[in-house]
């Protein structure tokens, strides 16, 4: 199948039998088309070779197998039949061909019109479906103009002064909170989490494609979301002085920061202050005098409180600043890179992350001893002891970071609670963003089923059966994420070629390299270097050389 975008969707994505390479006749119209196609101006050229495509399968099939070289690299299954057909083609007059291997792939597609040149093969390569089909957004839109009844045994919480913290481009917010002092001197603390199962039936069309997608994507260019945007960004969504549904956990906690009790209800909010992270550090930062500043504060206080004590309990403390990467398209059709680095335990991070890890083992405690069949996360001990004497020979800061990530196993998921190591919690659900993970979702169904005294959606087969493909669409939304974060990265990079940046040295590969963290990008590489310089001195480096599309960045030092 021909695809021109990422929009193929993943229940496609089995190869079609049959011969990948065209009959012979198809090799002399793959080569006429693209000559064809060539000739033209550049704004007709993605017109013409769909028309084409579309009438002759035998070029169809030819031009799919160029872009699955092209999106899977030089390691494609089927690259030698792909080079194959791109030698013929740089045999024909006319025809120049750019690049090596697969390169010689993605440029034939960006000179015929097919792909921009900053096209991301990463959604090609995981045959991401980028946009939905107008079925499914009639769907959403008919529930956003339907009228929903809050069903009677819901919670009103209305009353309460509930408020969400995001980041300030944030637009699906499916988390909120609220605090209130207690007169005996504790807190009752609520973490309030959008309910799409109350508008979205288990089974539904828009239920089995989030199923199917499993989570959002979160790139510079935008987000691919995991539900239509009319539901995640609207109806469903936490939105500033609209009530909603959710499911809260409610937290009483004493004076000596002891969780007295814990209870979870379905409920209806409305977010009384919408803030962002900067907003929130500003106010932590100064002195509290309003009601919503002096909660903040509380909840600061608490927050850093129950870090300290997940510390304590074996928890690891990874404080690696975070690249936020935005990408806009000028009106010369270039992309405009900014980048801002994160400070990932600012209190206002602090506050949420502790608040929702909280609210997350908690929920798992709950599922657990109601016996409902969930899907928990856990992570096992690193082999050895973690802060040994090679950890600690390393000078405080990332480079013992990144050491002791080295050290680090990666998280699984299980049907039955195991300790996460790197949380310090004995166990733990995901269950704070099912407007972005599906198995979020999934827990929220099973807890609200065993509420109502209904039977439960999922078996523990089911269940497991689902987790297996979150599992993987989750991993394959994380690599696109990451590698697509990197693309931009190093396009920015490009733009600073021959500059001289700041970086701090985090280890040494050999006696000429070492593995640097540029700070103005947040980015770990590899740089050569003429003389040792001690783990954890800050250098300048050079950018000699920047190539996102070849995945190639090469460094000096200054």
């Amino acid at each position: 199948m021909f695809f021109t975008t990422g929009a193929t969707p993943k229940h496609t994505r089995e190869k079609e039998k049959g011969p990948l390479l065209p009959h012979p006749e198809g090799l002399n119209s793959l080569d006429d088309a693209v000559a064809t196609v060539l000739a033209l101006e550049e704004s007709a050229r993605s017109h013409r070779i769909r028309a084409l495509a579309d009438a002759d399968a035998s070029l169809s099939g030819a031009l799919t197998l160029l872009q699955d070289y092209a999106s899977a690299g030089d390691d494609f299954e089927d690259a030698e039949k792909a080079d194959a057909l791109l030698d013929g083609l740089g045999d024909h007059q006319g025809i120049k061909l750019h690049g090596r291997r697969s390169l010689r792939a993605f440029h034939l597609m960006v000179d015929l019109g097919v792909w921009s040149r900053y096209e991301n093969l990463w959604l090609h390569r995981y045959k991401v479906n980028t946009s939905f089909q107008p079925p499914m957004l009639q769907a959403a839109e008919e529930i956003r103009d339907s009228h929903w009844e809050p069903e009677p045994w819901r919670k009103d919480l209305t009353r309460l002064t509930t408020f969400s913290i995001d980041d300030a481009w944030t637009s699906d917010i499916d988390d909120a909170i609220s605090c209130q002092p207690r007169i005996d001197g504790g807190w009752d603390v609520g973490i309030h989490i959008a309910d799409p199962s109350a508008r979205i039936p288990d089974g539904s069309a828009i239920d089995l494609e989030a199923r199917t997608r499993g989570t959002s994507i979160y790139l510079p260019t935008g987000t691919i979301p995991m539900l239509p945007r009319a539901l995640s960004e609207d109806t469903l969504s936490l939105n500033l002085g609209v009530t909603r549904p959710a499911m809260s956990t409610l937290v009483h906690i004493d004076r000596d920061l002891n969780v007295v009790d814990v209870k979870v209800v379905p409920s209806m909010i409305s977010v009384k202050h919408r803030l962002d992270y900067d907003q929130v550090d500003a106010i932590l930062d100064g002195e509290q005098r309003s009601p919503l500043e002096m909660i903040l504060q509380d909840l600061s206080f608490l927050a850093s409180e129950f870090f300290h004590q997940r510390l304590n309990d074996g928890a690891t403390d990874f404080n690696i600043p975070d690249p936020k990467i935005q990408v806009e398209i000028d009106e010369r059709n270039q992309p405009e890179v900014s980048v801002q680095v994160l400070d990932m335990q600012s209190p206002a991070r602090t506050l949420v992350s502790e608040i929702m890890i909280l609210a997350s083992s908690h929920m798992a405690r709950f599922c657990y001893r109601n016996r409902i069949p969930v899907i928990y996360r856990s992570q096992e001990a690193p082999d050895g002891d973690l802060f040994d004497d090679e950890i600690q020979s390393f000078p405080e800061g990332l480079p013992r970071t990144f050491a002791m990530l080295r050290r680090m196993k990666s998280g699984s998921i299980t049907t039955y609670p195991e300790p996460h190591f790197g949380l310090g919690v004995p166990m733990y659900v995901q269950a704070t963003s099912p407007l972005r993970r599906y198995t979020d979702l999934i827990c929220q169904r099973q807890v609200k089923a065993f509420l109502a005294e209904e039977e439960l959606p999922y078996d523990a087969e089911t269940i497991l059966q689902i987790a297996a493909m979150a599992e993987n669409t989750s991993r394959e939304a994380g690599r696109i994420e990451r590698e697509t974060r990197r693309y931009w990265t190093l396009y920015y990079l490009a733009t600073r070629q021959g500059e001289a940046l700041d970086a701090m040295i985090l280890d040494w590969r050999d006696d000429s390299t070492a593995f640097v963290f540029i700070e103005e990008v947040a980015f770990r590489h590899r740089c050569s270097f003429r003389h040792h310089v001690p783990i954890g001195e800050n250098v300048r480096v050079i950018i000699e050389r920047a190539d996102p599309r070849s995945d190639q960045l090469r460094l000096r030092e200054a």
